[in-house]
């Protein structure tokens, strides 16, 4: 037996050595490695490539985007600041023109009024003349009728007494003519000063009532002006934040789809990644199956060979033991026992072939079972490790997804805040020019409306040093428009410092009249 177990040794050493080379796989030539690595290597600097080109016509794109988006901002806001200058200027050159037509309207009004008063004193000088020669006509008969009467009354006295009494009668009569007439005189002086200073009144109300229709158009002018220009730089913040809603919104789009292009390149070479590295592995193990038939009989040959040997061996103790026999048994034992030691040579080799074709047929069903259990394990672990790679490329891609969401909600964030501080700038300006407009409304309606209060007091001052009595620019104004001008306050028209009644409720009614 011991013979037996000795050429065991060579087997059990054959098949560590088979297994030490990943269980009797193929071994490929040299130049077919070789050529596989570098075609493998040639297929990465190609992905690598492509990846570098796609990144690189992607930031090309995103440049190209972004100087269009700049050009079309910077467009739009010379656009809307010409739009805006020219509005300005519109206003200006309109408010301009109020002051000019103002301008011309007031001198024409004070030629007219210097024409009114020139008509007015004409006609009333005219018509005093007129009074003045019926007054002296009248005394002239008066005078005649009284003398006749004079003679007759001194009729039968002497001539001398006659001519003295008619010459202190005609003193007398012409002294009181001459009283009279100068007494309608100075009544028609006085009645000329009074009407045309009730003239005069009335032209200033009417100024007064004129510049107020112009202040208010000013102001109303201005106030138009200044909402016009809110109205637009308001219009112009919506148009400019709406362009830059657009431009980020396409940004971004551009992103996600140069990402999701990326990630669709990423994911279609990973599967051909997969799919040709299953197809190697595929080719491997069909070549593997392929070659293990011949494996399988060249170990069949190693097994025949110490089998071979092992009888060979065999053969030789039996013929050393042959020998031995021929030299110390008789002839008449010599056959018997050689006949039984061949008969036991004969068993042994048999039990010893059918021992090896056992260890033949064994060493086939182990060899298939672990070359099947061996390729087996490489499929899942290949799939293991491929599943496991496109885990990590969806994870990986995932955290970019979710990145760039990140990223784009910080951008619009962002951008948020920025119109949300220009619009409050943009309304903290308004409130401001609202403010300067009102500041500006109340100054000027405070100076004109003192002017004006400080010409009816000079008017009043005038016409009580020219010796007019009873003659006020309320009376002027009561006597020429009743209660419904709009410089009185519930029919009551100011009254100056003096006696008179206080001008602040004219004054307070002026303000009124100019509030919008």
């Amino acid at each position: 037996m011991s013979s037996v177990a000795e050429p065991q040794t060579p087997v059990s050493l054959h098949i560590n050595s088979e297994n030490n080379r990943e269980n009797f796989k193929t071994i490929r030539p040299t130049s077919l490695v070789t050529r596989q690595a570098k075609e493998h290597e040639s297929a990465l600097k190609e992905q690598m490539t492509g990846y570098k080109r796609m990144r690189r016509t992607h930031q090309k794109q995103l440049l190209q985007l972004e100087e269009k988006m700049s050009s079309d901002m910077v467009d739009l806001k010379a656009k809307l600041d010409k739009e805006y200058e020219l509005c300005i200027q519109t206003n200006a050159k309109e408010l301009e023109r109020l002051l000019q037509k103002r301008q011309v309207e007031t001198e024409k009004k004070n030629k007219q009024d210097m024409m009114e008063e020139k008509k007015e004193r004409k006609l009333l000088t005219q018509l005093h003349d007129s009074d003045l020669k019926s007054f002296q006509s009248k005394q002239r008969k008066d005078y005649k009728h009284f003398r006749d009467q004079k003679k007759r009354e001194l009729d039968g006295r002497s001539r001398r007494e006659i001519e003295e009494q008619l010459r202190k009668h005609k003193e007398t009569l012409l002294q009181q003519q001459q009283q009279e007439e100068f007494a309608l005189v100075q009544k028609q002086k006085e009645k000329l000063e009074r009407e045309l200073r009730k003239l005069k009144g009335r032209l200033l109300l009417d100024r007064h009532a004129k510049q107020q229709d112009q202040i208010r158009e000013e102001i109303r002018k201005r106030r138009d002006a200044i909402e016009m220009e809110q109205y637009m730089a308001l219009r112009h913040h919506d148009n400019i934040r709406v362009l830059e809603e657009s431009q980020l919104e396409q940004i971004q789009d551009l992103r996600t789809q140069q990402m999701e292009k990326q990630f669709s390149t990423e994911l279609a070479n990973q599967e051909e990644y997969n799919e040709k590295s299953k197809n190697e592995q595929q080719k491997r193990h069909a070549s593997e199956t392929k070659q293990h038939p011949k494996n399988l009989r060249a170990k069949e040959q190693d097994i025949k060979k110490q089998l071979r040997d092992t009888i060979k061996t065999q053969e030789k103790q039996y013929k050393v033991l042959a020998q031995q026999i021929l030299q110390t048994t008789s002839r008449d034992q010599q056959k018997i026992m050689l006949k039984r030691m061949k008969d036991e040579q004969r068993r042994k080799i048999a039990i010893l072939a059918e021992e090896y074709g056992h260890r033949a047929q064994e060493m086939q069903h182990t060899q298939s079972r672990r070359l099947t259990a061996s390729q087996q394990r490489e499929c899942e672990e290949k799939e293991d490790k491929l599943k496991k790679e496109m885990d990590q490329l969806n994870a990986y891609q995932a955290r970019t997804r979710q990145q760039l969401q990140t990223q784009h909600s910080r951008e619009r964030a962002d951008l948020q805040e920025r119109i949300d501080i220009r619009r409050k700038k943009l309304e903290e300006r308004i409130d401001q020019d609202t403010k300067q407009l009102q500041q500006m409304k109340e100054t000027t309606i405070h100076d004109f409306l003192s002017k004006q209060k400080h010409e009816l007091v000079r008017f009043d001052e005038e016409t009580l040093s020219q010796g007019i009595r009873n003659l006020s620019i309320e009376e002027i104004h009561n006597q020429s428009y009743g209660n419904t001008h709009p410089s009185t306050v519930n029919g009551h028209s100011p009254k100056l410092p003096g006696g008179r009644a206080s001008s602040r409720p004219h004054q307070e009614k002026r303000q009124q009249y100019f509030s919008p």
